[in-house]
C-alpha cells in the first residue's frame, strides 16, 4: 500500500523514517538522540506491548473460532447430506426368495430362438430383472425332466438356439405339459418362487378332442389341487409374442412349418402371495419386449373390498345426504333423501361411487370391463379413471385424494330407490377364451390360428377350478354395498 494513500496524516517528503515507523507501530514521535529514544521507548513500551498482545490474542481467537465454526458448519453438512448420498446409491434389498426359471426346450420351442427374437429380449430382462430381486436364481431347461444350468444369464441367452436346445437333452419329441407343471408347482409349494417358460400347448393325439382337453384340464385340475393344498401359493400367467421361425406341431403332431410368424408365448410365475406382489413391483412385466396380458390367480384368502365412497356432489342427478349410520370421515356408504330434479331434468336416479381398483389384483383391462361386474339393484353405466373425470367437487376431491382409482357410475329407473350392491366377478379373462382353440391344423394359412394356443382355455380353467376348490373365497374380487333411503 503507497503510504501517500493516508492523506492528512504524513508524508514522505516532511516525516523521517523514524517518526513514520511511530506513527505505524502508534507510539508518539521519538525524542532525537540514543538517550532521547531509550526514554520514549521506556515510558511507551509497557501500554503498547500490552495493546499488540491483545490485538494478536484476538486475532488469534477470532480465526480459531472462525475455524471451528467452519469445520462445524462444514461436517453437519456432510452428515446431513450422507443419507442423500447413502440413498443415492444403495441398492434395493434383495427378497429373501429363491427363484427357479425352467424355460422349455423341446422341439415345439426352437421356432422361438431362431435368430434373434423378441422371444429373447424378453426373457434376458426378466432373467436380469428377477435375478436383482431373487436372493437365489437358478436356470434350468426341462422338457421330461429338469436339465441344470449352471452359466450366468448372458451366457443362457446366448446359447438360446435350437442347436443348444438339442445338446442339452432330455425328450425332446413329446413332452407333457402336466409333469412339466407338477415339477414346477411342486417347487412353489415349498415356499420358493418358481417360473415356467412355454407355448404352453397341450399335446393329445387322436380321438375326440375336446374329451382329450377335459381329461387334460382334470389332470392339471388334480396338480394344483394336491399342491395348493400342500401351502398355498399365487399364479401370474403372463401372455408375450414373438416371432417364430420353425415346425409347428398340430393337434395330430404333424410338423407345420412356419416363418416369421408371430406366436403367442407364456410365462407363468407361482410363489407365494407377498412374493409375487412384491416380484410384480420389482419387475416391470408389462414393458417386456411383446408383453400382451396376465392373469392373476390369488391364494390371498381375505377377500375385503377396497376403498369406496359414494360422490355426493360428482356425476350424480339427484341431491341427497349422507346417512350416517353407513359413513365415516373417510367415506360415504349411505345416502338418504334423495330428491330428483334440482341437478337436470332426469328422471333417472344416478350416482358415482369412487372405489380403488388399482389394488386388485387384475388387468386394467378387466377391471374396466362391464361384464366382469354382477350389480343388483341398479344399472353400471360406466367405469372411468379418476384422471378422466372432468370435475370433481372439491368436497368429493378431498374425500378421495390418493385413495381411489376409478369411479363406477349406476343408475335407476325404480322410484323406491334400492339399496346398490356391486361385485367383481373372478371368472376366466376374455383375452384367454379368444387366444385359445381346439383346432390349429389350418394354421399355416389362418391368421387367427396363427395368434391363438390349442387348448389354453382347458390349461386355465383346470388351475382355476383347483383354487376355486381350495380357497372359498374365490367367486368375487370383492362385493361394495351402499345404503339408499328415499
Amino acid at each position: 500500500m503507497l503510504l501517500s494513500s493516508f492523506p492528512g496524516k504524513f508524508s514522505r517528503s516532511d516525516k523521517s523514517s523514524s517518526e513514520i515507523t511511530a506513527l505505524l507501530l502508534g507510539f508518539p514521535p521519538l525524542e532525537k538522540g540514543a538517550r532521547g529514544i531509550y526514554k520514549s521507548f521506556q515510558d511507551n513500551i509497557k501500554s503498547h506491548l500490552v495493546y499488540w498482545l491483545t490485538l494478536i490474542l484476538a486475532v488469534g481467537v477470532t480465526s480459531c473460532s472462525y475455524d471451528r465454526e467452519r469445520q462445524g458448519a462444514s461436517q453437519s453438512q456432510k452428515q446431513e447430506s450422507a443419507p442423500a448420498q447413502n440413498a443415492a446409491v444403495e441398492e434395493t434389498p434383495k427378497s429373501t426368495y429363491a427363484a427357479s426359471v425352467y424355460l422349455e426346450n423341446s422341439g415345439s420351442m426352437d421356432g422361438y430362438v431362431r435368430g434373434n427374437t423378441q422371444f429373447e429380449d424378453a426373457i434376458y430382462r426378466m432373467l436380469v430383472d428377477v435375478g436383482y430381486w431373487a436372493d437365489t436364481l437358478q436356470l434350468y431347461y426341462i422338457n421330461s425332466r429338469p436339465i441344470p444350468y449352471q452359466q450366468d444369464i448372458s451366457q443362457f441367452i446366448s446359447d438360446l438356439e435350437p442347436q443348444e436346445f438339442q445338446r442339452r437333452g432330455g425328450n425332446r419329441g413329446n413332452s407333457n405339459l402336466n409333469e412339466i407343471l407338477q415339477k414346477v408347482a411342486a417347487q412353489a409349494s415349498q415356499g420358493e418362487v418358481s417360473a415356467l417358460v412355454s407355448d404352453f400347448i397341450f399335446s393329445v393325439k387322436g380321438g375326440d378332442t375336446e374329451d382329450l382337453l377335459n381329461n387334460q384340464k382334470i389332470s392339471l385340475y388334480n396338480t394344483f389341487r394336491q399342491q395348493l393344498g400342500q401351502s398355498p401359493f399365487s399364479t401370474l400367467v403372463i401372455k408375450l409374442q414373438s416371432e417364430f421361425s420353425g415346425s409347428y406341431y398340430d393337434k395330430n403332431d404333424r410338423p407345420i412349418s412356419l416363418s416369421n410368424t408371430i406366436r403367442p408365448y407364456y410365462i407363468w410365475m407361482m410363489g407365494p402371495e407377498e412374493a409375487i406382489r412384491s416380484l410384480q413391483q420389482k419387475v416391470r412385466f408389462s414393458a417386456l419386449d411383446g408383453y400382451q396380458t396376465s392373469y392373476f390367480l390369488s391364494a390371498d384368502q381375505e377377500g375385503g373390498a377396497p376403498f369406496y365412497t359414494v360422490l355426493s356432489n360428482t356425476m350424480t342427478t339427484a341431491s341427497f345426504r349422507t346417512d350416517r349410520d353407513y359413513s365415516s370421515a373417510d367415506y360415504v356408504r349411505g345416502i338418504e333423501k334423495v330428491e330428483m330434479g334440482r341437478r337436470g331434468d332426469s328422471k333417472k336416479l344416478s350416482f358415482a361411487v369412487a372405489i380403488d381398483l388399482a389394488s386388485i389384483p387384475a388387468e386394467e383391462n378387466y377391471v374396466i370391463s362391464l361384464s366382469n361386474y354382477r350389480v343388483e339393484g341398479y344399472q353400471l353405466d360406466s367405469i372411468v379413471s379418476i384422471s378422466e373425470v372432468a370435475r370433481t367437487h372439491p368436497r368429493d376431491q378431498s374425500l378421495i385424494e390418493g385413495k381411489a382409482s376409478h369411479v363406477l357410475v349406476v343408475s335407476t329407473e325404480q322410484t323406491n330407490y334400492p339399496d346398490l350392491k356391486i361385485s367383481l366377478v373372478k371368472q376366466t379373462p376374455a383375452w384367454v377364451l379368444n387366444t385359445s382353440s381346439t383346432d390349429d391344423t389350418g394354421i399355416q394359412r389362418s391368421k387367427t390360428q396363427q395368434t391363438q394356443t390349442f387348448g389354453l382355455q382347458y390349461l386355465v380353467e383346470g388351475v382355476e377350478e383347483a383354487y376355486e376348490q381350495v380357497f372359498n373365497n374365490q367367486e368375487v374380487y370383492f362385493t361394495a354395498e351402499v345404503s339408499v333411503k328415499k
